[in-house]
């Protein structure tokens, strides 16, 4: 279980949720300074699993990893690349991502412009351009490797009296590198 009111808590259950028990994961010492916010992992089977970790804080700590684990989530390591961010990550807003399987993994940062696709259990990395996707993004859910969505939501202040989200639905069929946008019937 991910959470908290900053998403900065990670539980484990062993008794079918019975009792939890706090789980922490070692810091990058580029990031050691910030926070983390955590997402919650997925499994591939009892043993293996994925953790998305966004480290927010001043642009020189703010950045992301996944974490795997080969042990039930007992320890958790980071196979490969760290991204760092560009800009500041604000406590709380994490990227989006998704262990679409063992072998592939996929983030895209909160600005939406690009997307970082993971294989080889996370350590090689490739950083794609991502077209049409706009920033906000709010969701991230891919059913393959190649096709995912995104929901985005962005803040439409006009006159600073008149605020409203706006919200849009986008597919993608190339690992998240172009977006097309979903029109409702």
């Amino acid at each position: 279980m991910a959470g908290g009111a900053r998403g900065d808590e990670l539980y484990a259950t062993e008794d079918a949720g019975v009792s939890w028990t706090r789980v922490s994961v070692s810091t990058p010492m580029a990031f050691k300074f910030g926070s983390r916010n955590y997402d919650v992992p997925t499994f591939f089977d009892d043993k293996k699993g994925v953790l998305p970790v966004t480290f927010s804080g001043s642009a020189h700590n703010s950045g992301f990893a996944f974490y795997s684990t080969e042990d039930g989530g007992q320890t958790w390591t980071i196979p490969g690349p760290v991204i760092p961010s560009v800009d500041p990550i604000n406590a709380g807003v994490r990227h989006f991502a998704e262990a679409v399987s063992p072998n592939v993994w996929i983030e895209v940062p909160p600005a939406g412009h690009k997307v970082a696709v993971f294989t080889n259990q996370g350590e090689a990395l490739q950083q794609k351009r991502s077209d049409g996707l706009p920033s906000g993004v709010v969701l991230l859910d891919f059913a393959t490797p190649n096709k995912g969505w995104a929901i985005s939501a962005i803040e439409n202040c006009p006159g600073k009296t008149d605020c409203v989200f706006e919200s849009s639905g986008h597919e993608s069929f190339d690992q998240g590198q172009s977006w097309v946008r979903l029109r409702p019937p």
